[in-house]
C-alpha cells in the first residue's frame, strides 16, 4: 500500500509519496520504493505509481524510463495527451510482453478465483458437518450453488471502454479454453451442475473483461501541464495488465485548475487521513455515524406503533397508515440532515483549506503535500495497523515556467559520488 497525493493551485501541482511497499502478502515491508518520477526530461509532466509496483512483472519505474527515451523530448498539447500516450505505449506491447506470459496471467486469474470459490464451498461443507455431524449429496449440491450465486454478485458487468466487441470476442475464447482444463482440474469431483458451471464461466468473465480489477492492479497519476495548458491538469488510471494484447484499464479522475476551480487536493491509495484534515472528521466515523443513524430513522416508526400503547390499539389498517407516515417523514428528516452536514463541512472545512491553497506559492505547496503524507505514516506508526505508509516521502513541484522540480528525493546512491549520473541524464536524449 502506499500514500500519494497531488495538490494543485493556478500556478503549480505539487506531488509527494511515502517508499514504503509491501511484498509477500504483507509479510513483508520496504521502505526504498520509488513511487515518483518526471515523465519527461524537458516538460512539466510527471507521473505517480500506487498499488501493484509491476507491469505483468516489469518494474514500473524500469517502463518509465523506458517510455521517456520513446517521448524523447516530446512535447503534447495537454496533459490527457500524455496520459494517453502512456496508455497506447503500453497497450501496443512496446515491452514486447509475449503471448505466452499474457496466457499465464489469465491463468493465475482464472486459477485463484476458482480457488477462492472452492474454498468457500468446502468452510461450507465443514460448518453443515460440524452443525448437523453429515452433509448429503442435494445439501452439497444446494451449498454449491448458493456459494457461486453469491460470489457472481460480487461482480459488475459493467463494460470496459478500453475493449472493443472484437477483442471482447477474441478474450472470451482464450478464457473458455483455459477455463475448461482449470475447472476439472480446480473443482475435480465437486458435485457442480450445468448452470453452476455456467455461473462460473460468467465470473470469470466478468473479472477478466468487466470493470473488475483484483486487489494487485496498479494506479497510475499523471499530471502537470501539456503545452496548450496555461494551468495544471492531472489524470489518472487503473490498469491491470495485457490480456490477449488488449490492455485492460480504466480512467479515474481527470481534473484541472481553470478560472473557476483555482485549487484540489487529491489523495491517492490510503486517503482516510487527508480526508480527515480537510473535511474535519475520519472517513469511516462519519461512515459509521451515518449508517448508524440511518438504521435509527429507519426502525424508529416501527419502534414507536409497538411500544405505544394507545397505537397498539388501534385497528391495522391505521396502525399501517401511520406506519407510512412515519417512514415517510423519517426519510425527509435523514435526507435533509445529510444536505445540512455536507453543506457544513463544505462551508467550514473543505472551502477553507481550499481557499488557502488556491493562494499558496509553490514552495508551501510542497510542504503541505509532504506533511499530509507524513500525517498517514504517523497514525499508522502510532496504531496497531500494519505500517504500510512509511519511509522517505518524495515531493516534486510541477509549474509551467520551471518545469519538474524535485524538492526531496532519496537515492539509493551517494549523489556526491556519482556525478557521472548527472553528467549522462540529459546526454541519453535529444529533445525535438
Amino acid at each position: 500500500m502506499t500514500s500519494e497525493i497531488a495538490i494543485m493551485n493556478k500556478e503549480a501541482v505539487a506531488l509527494a509519496t511515502d517508499s514504503a511497499v509491501t511484498i509477500n502478502e504483507g509479510k513483508k515491508i520496504y521502505n526504498s520504493a520509488n513511487k515518483l518520477f518526471s515523465l519527461s526530461k524537458y516538460n512539466p509532466i510527471g507521473i505517480m505509481i500506487y498499488g501493484n509496483a509491476t507491469f505483468m512483472s516489469i518494474p514500473y519505474e524500469t517502463i518509465v524510463k523506458v517510455f521517456r527515451s520513446e517521448l524523447n523530448g516530446e512535447c503534447c498539447k495537454k496533459v490527457d495527451d500524455y496520459a494517453q500516450k502512456f496508455i497506447n505505449f503500453l497497450n501496443d506491447n512496446k515491452l514486447k510482453i509475449s503471448n505466452e506470459e499474457q496466457n499465464n496471467y489469465i491463468d493465475i486469474v482464472i486459477g485463484s478465483l476458482l480457488t477462492q470459490i472452492k474454498q468457500k464451498i468446502e468452510e461450507e461443507w465443514e460448518n453443515e458437518i460440524q452443525k448437523n455431524g453429515k452433509i448429503d449429496l442435494d445439501k452439497s449440491k444446494k451449498i454449491v450453488s448458493i456459494i457461486i450465486t453469491n460470489f457472481a454478485d460480487t461482480f459488475s458487468n459493467q463494460e470496459l471502454e478500453c475493449f472493443s466487441k472484437e477483442s471482447i470476442d477474441s478474450i472470451k475464447k482464450t478464457i473458455d479454453k483455459m477455463f475448461k482444463k482449470l475447472l476439472e482440474k480446480i473443482f475435480q469431483d465437486l458435485p457442480l451442475q450445468a448452470e453452476d458451471k455456467k455461473k462460473l464461466s460468467e465470473i470469470i468473465n466478468k473479472a477478466i473483461i468487466c470493470d473488475n480489477f483484483p486487489s494487485w492492479h496498479s494506479g497510475i497519476v499523471i499530471a502537470g501541464f501539456g503545452e496548450d495548458e496555461i494551468f495544471p491538469a492531472i489524470a489518472s488510471f487503473r490498469i491491470e495488465s495485457l490480456i490477449d494484447g488488449k490492455l485492460k484499464y480504466k480512467k479515474e479522475k481527470m481534473e484541472n485548475i481553470s478560472t473557476k476551480n483555482n485549487a484540489a487536493i487529491i489523495p491517492f491509495a490510503q486517503s482516510e487521513m487527508v480526508s480527515t484534515f480537510i473535511e474535519g472528521v475520519d472517513p469511516n466515523y462519519q461512515k459509521f455515524k451515518r449508517s448508524y443513524l440511518e438504521n435509527i430513522f429507519k426502525n424508529y416508526p416501527e419502534i414507536i406503533i409497538k411500544n405505544s400503547k394507545k397505537l397498539n390499539k388501534l385497528e391495522k389498517k391505521n396502525k399501517d397508515l401511520i406506519h407510512s407516515e412515519f417512514n415517510k417523514w423519517s426519510k425527509q428528516i435523514y435526507e435533509d440532515y445529510k444536505k445540512e452536514m455536507t453543506n457544513f463541512t463544505r462551508d467550514n472545512h473543505v472551502n477553507q483549506v481550499l481557499s488557502v491553497v488556491g493562494i499558496l506559492p509553490k514552495d508551501e505547496l510542497a510542504a503541505m503535500a509532504e506533511s499530509l503524507v507524513n500525517l498517514t505514516s504517523f497514525k499508522r506508526r502510532v496504531t496497531m495497523a500494519q505500517e504500510t505508509v512509511g519511509g522517505p516521502i518524495d515531493v516534486a513541484v510541477i509549474s509551467k515556467g520551471d518545469g519538474f522540480i524535485w524538492i526531496s528525493r532519496k537515492h539509493y546512491f551517494k549523489p556526491e559520488l556519482n556525478h557521472q549520473f548527472f553528467d549522462n541524464y540529459f546526454r541519453t536524449e535529444g529533445k525535438k
